[in-house]
């Protein structure tokens, strides 16, 4: 087992020939406190239970990133803006991929231009 990097937690007989039941884990410190039960209650009653603590470490990371407030957006703002603009002019002669670009970057700009930033904090 140790040539494949595992480590087995059972260190105690527990079976009457003198046979050990596996703990296994990849981690050499990941399992505490072994505790023999004693048999199942089976007919060939040949296996213990066995309880043990499993330690687990977590890392988690804060991730603070900035987000658009739609909440707080001035729509009057936005509306007034976009109804000046002549689309058939801007999406003349145009193609369908093109006149997507010239809309996106326009209420991109918009939401630059009229929609606050807020921050945000997720794990």
């Amino acid at each position: 087992m140790k040539d494949n990097f595992f480590t087995q937690h059972v260190n105690f007989c527990t079976r009457n020939d003198a046979v050990l039941d596996l703990v296994i884990s990849d981690e050499p410190n990941a399992v505490q406190s072994v505790t023999d039960l004693g048999p199942f209650a089976t007919a060939s009653g040949d296996h213990s239970a066995l309880s043990w603590n499993l330690e687990v470490r977590t890392r988690y990371e804060v991730v603070h990133k900035q987000i658009l407030d739609y909440s707080k957006a001035d729509i009057a703002a936005i509306k007034s803006e976009l109804g000046v603009i002549d689309w058939n002019v801007l999406f003349a002669n145009q193609s369908a991929d093109v006149c997507w670009e010239i809309f996106k970057k326009k209420i991109e700009m918009l939401e630059a231009k009229f929609i606050p930033v807020k921050l945000c904090g997720s794990m």
